[in-house]
């Protein structure tokens, strides 16, 4: 008796109850690392709920699925967001949308490296200069650990 599979293109497909374990040992898999869909056969990198479920802990997994999924824009959202270095691993159409860009910065603004070049001069740069700025912030301590020779608060009356 065969167990039906969405394949993720919205067709069912019928997996052998031993194919089904062994999709599932992979899922486990892949939700404690992502990226071992490396390892994965074609027809598993190709398989969209497995895909999910790599880039869900792992945004740079994308890296390893099928060329179509990375044309996908849920697959690629989740990736980017998980890290948005998974910018670089996407399809050259997503790679130009503003949003799936806008994402993929929020998450890393060093992802811009990988932007359509129309995207890279927008205002995504000053998305970019924005977190430095508020990184340098937080790295700012509330006051001067010490005062510069002459400016200390006055010892004693005068």
């Amino acid at each position: 008796m065969g167990l039906c599979a969405s394949s993720g293109t919205g067709q069912s497909k019928h997996l052998t109850q031993e194919q089904w374990h062994e999709k599932q040992a992979l899922l486990a898999d892949l939700r404690r690392d992502g990226t071992l869909l490396r390892h994965a056969p074609a027809a598993r990198r190709e398989d969209r709920e497995v895909v999910l479920v790599a880039v869900a802990q792992n945004g740079l997994a994308l890296a390893h699925a099928a060329a179509a999924l990375r044309a996908e824009p849920e697959v690629v959202m989740l990736a980017v967001r998980q890290n948005g270095l998974a910018l670089q691993y996407a399809a050259e159409a997503l790679r130009k949308d503003y949003a799936v860009v806008q994402a993929a910065a929020r998450q890393n603004a060093d992802s811009l490296h990988y932007a359509a070049p129309e995207l890279k001069h927008t205002d995504l740069k000053e998305l970019r200069l924005r977190q430095a700025s508020q990184a340098s912030q937080s790295l700012r301590l509330p006051g001067p650990l010490f005062s510069p020779p002459g400016r200390g608060p006055r010892q004693g009356g005068a």
